[in-house]
Protein backbone atom coordinates (compact mmCIF):
# COMPACT_ATOMS: atom_id res chain seq x y z
CA UNK A 1 0.00 0.00 0.00
CA UNK A 2 1.07 3.47 -0.77
CA UNK A 3 1.41 6.13 1.75
CA UNK A 4 -0.99 8.33 0.49
CA UNK A 5 -3.70 5.97 0.89
CA UNK A 6 -3.44 6.38 4.61
CA UNK A 7 -4.33 10.33 3.95
CA UNK A 8 -8.09 10.02 4.48
CA UNK A 9 -7.64 7.69 7.80
CA UNK A 10 -4.73 10.44 8.95
CA UNK A 11 -7.49 12.94 8.19
CA UNK A 12 -10.89 11.37 9.88
CA UNK A 13 -8.39 10.47 13.09
CA UNK A 14 -7.55 13.85 13.97
CA UNK A 15 -11.40 14.95 12.94
CA UNK A 16 -12.63 12.83 15.39
CA UNK A 17 -10.22 14.37 17.59
CA UNK A 18 -10.80 17.88 17.49
CA UNK A 19 -14.69 16.56 17.71
CA UNK A 20 -13.92 15.39 21.32
CA UNK A 21 -12.23 18.54 21.78
CA UNK A 22 -15.29 20.44 21.30
CA UNK A 23 -17.01 18.08 23.10
CA UNK A 24 -14.78 18.77 25.93
CA UNK A 25 -14.96 22.37 26.00
CA UNK A 26 -18.56 22.67 25.25
CA UNK A 27 -19.05 23.94 28.96
CA UNK A 28 -17.05 26.86 27.55
CA UNK A 29 -19.60 27.86 24.86
CA UNK A 30 -22.87 26.98 26.73
CA UNK A 31 -24.27 24.22 24.97
CA UNK A 32 -26.84 21.98 26.29
CA UNK A 33 -28.45 19.73 23.86
CA UNK A 34 -25.77 16.77 24.05
CA UNK A 35 -28.40 14.30 22.57
CA UNK A 36 -27.97 16.67 19.30
CA UNK A 37 -23.85 16.05 19.54
CA UNK A 38 -24.08 12.75 20.17
CA UNK A 39 -26.05 11.82 16.97
CA UNK A 40 -23.87 14.05 15.20
CA UNK A 41 -20.93 12.23 16.89
CA UNK A 42 -22.61 8.42 15.27
CA UNK A 43 -23.36 10.85 11.90
CA UNK A 44 -19.85 12.22 11.89
CA UNK A 45 -18.12 8.65 12.22
CA UNK A 46 -20.11 6.90 9.80
CA UNK A 47 -19.71 9.66 6.92
CA UNK A 48 -16.06 9.90 7.54
CA UNK A 49 -15.77 6.05 7.54
CA UNK A 50 -17.67 6.30 4.11
CA UNK A 51 -15.30 8.73 2.90
CA UNK A 52 -12.69 6.57 3.45
CA UNK A 53 -14.10 3.39 2.07
CA UNK A 54 -14.92 5.60 -0.74
CA UNK A 55 -11.29 7.08 -1.73
CA UNK A 56 -9.40 3.56 -0.43
CA UNK A 57 -12.00 0.94 -1.31
CA UNK A 58 -11.28 -1.04 2.02
CA UNK A 59 -14.16 -3.29 2.84
CA UNK A 60 -13.85 -3.31 6.67
CA UNK A 61 -14.64 0.70 6.10
CA UNK A 62 -17.71 0.30 4.57
CA UNK A 63 -19.47 -1.41 7.37
CA UNK A 64 -18.17 0.82 9.60
CA UNK A 65 -19.72 3.21 7.87
CA UNK A 66 -23.26 1.55 8.12
CA UNK A 67 -22.81 0.82 11.84
CA UNK A 68 -21.74 4.67 12.67
CA UNK A 69 -24.80 5.88 9.93
CA UNK A 70 -27.68 3.00 11.30
CA UNK A 71 -26.71 3.78 14.74
CA UNK A 72 -27.63 8.08 13.91
CA UNK A 73 -30.48 7.39 12.81
CA UNK A 74 -31.94 4.91 15.84
CA UNK A 75 -30.77 7.65 18.25
CA UNK A 76 -32.79 10.07 16.97
CA UNK A 77 -35.54 7.70 15.98
CA UNK A 78 -35.77 6.03 19.47
CA UNK A 79 -35.50 8.18 22.78
CA UNK A 80 -31.75 7.14 23.97
CA UNK A 81 -31.29 10.17 26.21
CA UNK A 82 -34.97 9.09 28.25
CA UNK A 83 -32.03 7.02 30.83
CA UNK A 84 -28.60 6.33 31.92
CA UNK A 85 -29.35 2.78 31.08
CA UNK A 86 -30.61 3.04 27.30
CA UNK A 87 -27.64 5.39 26.72
CA UNK A 88 -25.36 2.54 28.23
CA UNK A 89 -26.87 -0.12 26.23
CA UNK A 90 -26.51 1.49 22.98
CA UNK A 91 -23.02 2.46 23.59
CA UNK A 92 -22.30 -0.77 24.35
CA UNK A 93 -24.21 -2.28 21.39
CA UNK A 94 -22.20 0.05 19.43
CA UNK A 95 -18.95 -1.28 20.79
CA UNK A 96 -20.38 -4.51 20.11
CA UNK A 97 -20.79 -3.96 16.67
CA UNK A 98 -17.52 -1.91 16.23
CA UNK A 99 -15.33 -5.09 17.99
CA UNK A 100 -16.69 -7.52 15.67
CA UNK A 101 -15.39 -5.46 12.32
CA UNK A 102 -12.15 -4.99 14.28
CA UNK A 103 -11.96 -8.68 15.14
CA UNK A 104 -12.66 -9.29 11.46
CA UNK A 105 -9.71 -6.69 10.83
CA UNK A 106 -7.45 -8.74 13.32
CA UNK A 107 -8.37 -12.40 11.94
CA UNK A 108 -7.61 -11.07 8.13
CA UNK A 109 -3.76 -10.42 9.46
CA UNK A 110 -3.51 -13.76 11.07
CA UNK A 111 -4.63 -15.79 8.12
CA UNK A 112 -1.50 -13.70 6.37
CA UNK A 113 0.24 -14.98 8.92
CA UNK A 114 1.29 -11.25 10.16
CA UNK A 115 2.11 -11.12 13.38
CA UNK A 116 0.18 -7.54 13.10
CA UNK A 117 -3.01 -8.80 14.88
CA UNK A 118 -1.97 -8.58 17.78
CA UNK A 119 -1.86 -4.74 17.08
CA UNK A 120 -5.22 -4.59 16.37
CA UNK A 121 -6.44 -7.26 19.04
CA UNK A 122 -5.01 -4.19 21.55
CA UNK A 123 -6.87 -1.68 20.00
CA UNK A 124 -9.79 -4.00 20.50
CA UNK A 125 -9.07 -4.20 23.95
CA UNK A 126 -8.79 -0.90 24.65
CA UNK A 127 -11.84 0.07 22.39
CA UNK A 128 -13.74 -2.06 24.47
CA UNK A 129 -12.33 -1.00 27.96
CA UNK A 130 -12.87 2.56 27.20
CA UNK A 131 -16.47 1.89 25.86
CA UNK A 132 -17.06 -0.31 28.90
CA UNK A 133 -16.19 2.38 31.24
CA UNK A 134 -17.95 5.23 29.34
CA UNK A 135 -20.93 3.58 29.95
CA UNK A 136 -20.45 2.59 33.61
CA UNK A 137 -20.20 6.32 34.19
CA UNK A 138 -23.85 7.97 32.75
CA UNK A 139 -25.53 8.97 36.06
CA UNK A 140 -23.79 12.30 35.75
CA UNK A 141 -24.84 16.36 35.04
CA UNK A 142 -25.25 16.97 31.22
CA UNK A 143 -22.01 19.11 31.98
CA UNK A 144 -20.10 16.18 32.79
CA UNK A 145 -21.40 13.76 30.02
CA UNK A 146 -20.12 16.35 27.29
CA UNK A 147 -17.04 15.83 29.12
CA UNK A 148 -16.89 11.87 29.10
CA UNK A 149 -18.27 11.68 25.33
CA UNK A 150 -15.54 14.23 24.71
CA UNK A 151 -12.59 12.14 26.04
CA UNK A 152 -14.69 9.05 24.25
CA UNK A 153 -14.16 10.49 20.81
CA UNK A 154 -11.13 11.62 21.29
CA UNK A 155 -9.82 8.33 22.11
CA UNK A 156 -11.78 6.78 19.37
CA UNK A 157 -9.81 9.09 17.06
CA UNK A 158 -6.25 8.46 19.03
CA UNK A 159 -6.86 4.25 18.53
CA UNK A 160 -7.73 4.92 14.75
CA UNK A 161 -4.40 7.42 14.58
CA UNK A 162 -2.45 4.90 16.60
CA UNK A 163 -3.44 2.13 14.05
CA UNK A 164 -2.84 3.24 10.81
CA UNK A 165 0.54 5.07 12.10
CA UNK A 166 1.19 1.49 13.33
CA UNK A 167 0.64 -0.05 9.97
CA UNK A 168 2.13 2.17 7.92
CA UNK A 169 5.22 2.28 10.17
CA UNK A 170 5.54 -1.72 9.71
CA UNK A 171 3.60 -1.87 6.48
CA UNK A 172 1.46 -4.29 8.44
CA UNK A 173 4.50 -7.49 7.93
CA UNK A 174 5.35 -7.53 11.44
CA UNK A 175 7.06 -11.04 11.75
Amino acid sequence: MKKEKFFGNYISSFILIFYGFFLCCANLFHLQNLSLFLGIFFFLYGSLKLTIFIFEKNKMDLFSSIIGILFGCVFYLLDVMSSPRNLAIFILLFALCKSFIKLKKADFYHDRKSKYWLIEVANLLFFLGLSILVSINLSFEENVLFLIFGLYSFFLGVLDFYEILFYNLTRGKLR
